[in-house]
């Protein structure tokens, strides 16, 4: 408690050497920290809502407007967040034994990162970010990321001027990829890269001597309604609740919570490649279920979000590849798409779909790729980044780094802008430090899933029966019920009894495609 409030209070002196007034505030510092707490929740849920919207819905010559609302609403939520008010009450509750300390150590991880950044900051940020997504959507139309190009710079420096304000180790790319994942550090990111692509080089290329899988089953003409109710069956079934969330479209798939009764995502469809359509609604879902999995009671307060962004990831991950690549998966859903998709699937089995999704070939697009060769296009995307913090890369200079990075990692070319730099959204309002998540997630969902076997026993038979319960009742009570109380590395060790290990997820890799391919 600070001495002015200390002289301000006065009273009698009692235990601890407060006094009676002192003891009787302190005894309401819990209660007043939460209350404050929640007000930022709120406002930055609202600007969540305007945010879905703006990806959804809004015509483009809303654009303007909405990146005055959206700026409006996080320099408010920054202002409480960063308050004298807010610091005295988290200082306070401290001396409060009703209070939670994992809640205190997770509001305090937010604060004193946030109280770093000037408020006219956080607004210019919000305003670039909205006309930054506005070009990315128009630079994809055309085609050109030059028009792109001035937009990006304008995020680009707003976002080394944050990075520099937190001031993390002195890192731009430290700073930025700690509001992702606390505790983790580029070097720690490199580490794991450098186990990864040791096993999956040689795993791509050794895949590449043995006879192609065949996608075909996937490639046909199929109507967008029966791929749309084939994905919500499937996420149904998973545990998805659609009275609490709902499923869209957007450029870019997305997921987005506005508490743990509105989870909401989006997704796209391909009319002649059902996979696109179909692995997005699972990736998505995969993370409402998480949004849906946090501890109600907690939704407005500093535990009542995700552990991290790669854990948020690994759910999804699981989901869509582990749980829904999975043959076990096929040999259940297999009926349901020919009830979806009459007359469309009969000519081939579970085997073939299994097959279909599992194919290993480098691809252009991320979101589509193979799970062996994903995370190459991840590690691109770490590299990129870093240099543009840093200034080695030139804005101007992106395009070109991103094509030959691609040849160097995956072989392959764009064929143009669209197919190349233009194809995320994350760059667009400032997300760099975020694409590491992907492959933590990645990490952490073979983790997740090999301690799930352990303990719940036969998992692939409960999937071919469409008994999702039981694993998603231990992600829900192992992970999602933990909310923002653990770093990444406490919560893997909690669960698995070590913190983020590359061995399972190379270990899944090596068996399945092992399998597959013959090796």
């Amino acid at each position: 408690m600070s001495r002015t409030r200390r002289r301000a209070l006065g009273g009698r002196v009692c235990g601890k050497g407060h006094t009676d007034k002192e003891a009787a505030f302190l005894a309401a510092a819990w209660e007043r920290v939460q209350a404050l707490w929640a007000e930022c929740s709120d406002i930055q849920r609202a600007a969540a809502v305007l945010e879905w919207d703006q990806l959804v819905n809004m015509p483009a010559g809303g654009a303007e407007a909405r990146g005055t609302q959206l700026a409006t609403l996080r320099r408010l939520a920054h202002a409480r967040l960063t308050s004298g008010a807010m610091a005295e009450a988290l200082a306070d509750a401290a001396s409060d034994a009703a209070a939670d300390p994992a809640w205190l150590r997770a509001a305090h991880r937010l604060h004193d990162r946030e109280a770093t950044v000037p408020a006219e900051l956080v607004e210019e940020r919000s305003r670039a970010g909205t006309a930054g997504y506005m070009a990315w959507a128009e630079a994809r139309a055309q085609r050109s990321f030059a028009v792109f190009a001035p937009a990006l710079q304008r995020v680009l420096d707003l976002t080394r001027r944050y990075a520099d304000a937190v001031g993390w180790t002195g890192q731009r790319y430290d700073a930025l990829l700690s509001g992702h994942e606390p505790g983790i550090d580029a070097a720690r990111v490199r580490a794991i890269f450098a186990e990864l692509t040791a096993t999956i080089v040689p795993l791509v290329a050794a895949i590449a001597e043995r006879p192609p899988l065949s996608r075909q089953p996937f490639l046909q003409a199929l109507p967008r309604d029966g791929q749309l109710a084939a994905g919500i069956d499937a996420i149904a079934a998973f545990g998805y609740d659609f009275a609490r969330g709902r499923q869209d479209f957007s450029i870019h798939p997305f997921s987005t919570s506005f508490g743990p009764g509105d989870c909401r995502i989006t997704t796209r469809v391909q009319d002649d490649d059902f996979a696109v359509g179909f692995f997005a609604t699972l990736h998505e879902a995969g993370h409402a279920l998480y949004e849906q999995g946090l501890p109600a009671a907690a939704s407005r307060g500093a535990l009542g979000e995700a552990c991290s962004t790669g854990v948020h990831e690994s759910q999804s991950r699981l989901w869509e590849n582990a749980v829904g690549r999975s043959l076990a998966f096929w040999e259940w859903f297999m009926p349901r798409l020919r009830g979806h998709l009459p007359g469309r699937f009969d000519a081939y089995g579970a085997a073939d779909l299994y097959r279909a999704a599992n194919v290993v070939r480098p691809s252009a697009i991320r979101v589509e790729a193979d799970e062996v060769t994903y995370n190459l296009h991840v590690a691109l995307r770490f590299d990129l980044e870093q240099r543009l913090l840093s200034g080695d890369l030139p804005v101007a200079d992106l395009p070109a780094a991103w094509n030959a990075g691609m040849e160097h990692l995956l072989g392959v070319r764009p064929v143009d802008d669209l197919e190349g730099v233009l194809q995320d959204v994350h760059w667009s309002d400032g997300g760099l430090g975020y694409f590491p998540s992907y492959t933590l997630g990645n990490v952490l969902s073979a983790q997740w899933m090999e301690q799930a076997a352990a303990e719940l026993g036969d998992l692939p038979g409960m999937i071919r029966r469409g008994g999702f319960g039981p694993l998603l009742g231990f992600l829900h009570t192992r992970i999602h019920q933990r909310g923002a109380g653990p770093t990444p590395d406490e919560l893997a060790a909690e669960v698995t009894g070590r913190p983020i290990d590359t061995a399972p997820y190379l270990r899944y890799l090596r068996e399945k495609y092992g399998a597959l391919y013959g090796l």
